[in-house]
């Protein structure tokens, strides 16, 4: 039951990917699209760096959890987490060095399209490559539900 759960808990983490892609790529692409400008607010600038280091340290431990339970759910965790992690620190890189000079203007968009590139793919494959019929209504449910109730009630019984 546990590698049952582990299996969906995965195929909702790669959707929240292809989801995540879509939103993050989208916002980037159109930052891109009309040159739009970082800002260089102290306040904005704290953040993502303050988030920098949290999700870079969130997403290790996670990673490192992920290994000793062997769990490919976690794991998918840990990436998301890292993603956040580079995208904050483009944000960051790209604040700071704007107010010397507008030439880099792109990079925290494009840090954010290739993450969300890499985002949808690794979350696609989950979805398309892995062999999970997460389409089918049999694999949503428990090993329970697949067995009978009656098994249930005849514990109770005994």
């Amino acid at each position: 039951m546990i590698n049952l759960v582990e299996k969906q808990g995965g195929i909702v983490i790669s959707f929240l990917f292809v989801a995540i892609a879509g939103i993050v790529g989208g916002q980037a692409t159109e930052h891109l699209h009309h040159a739009k400008k970082p800002h260089t607010d102290a306040i904005m600038l704290s953040l993502a760096s303050i988030s920098v280091i949290a999700f870079f340290v969130l997403g290790a431990l996670k990673w490192h959890i992920s290994e000793k339970l062997s769990s490919s759910t976690l794991k998918k965790d840990a990436i998301c987490s890292i993603a956040v992690a580079i995208i904050s620190l483009a944000i960051t890189i790209s604040a700071s060095v704007y107010s010397t000079t507008e030439a880099v203007w792109w990079f925290d968009a494009t840090v954010a399209v290739l993450v969300s590139i890499f985002l949808f793919v690794y979350g696609s494959r989950t979805l398309f490559c892995h062999g999970h019929e997460w389409w089918r209504g049999e694999f949503w449910r428990s090993a329970e539900d697949t067995n009978g109730v009656g098994a249930a009630s005849e514990m109770q019984q005994v």
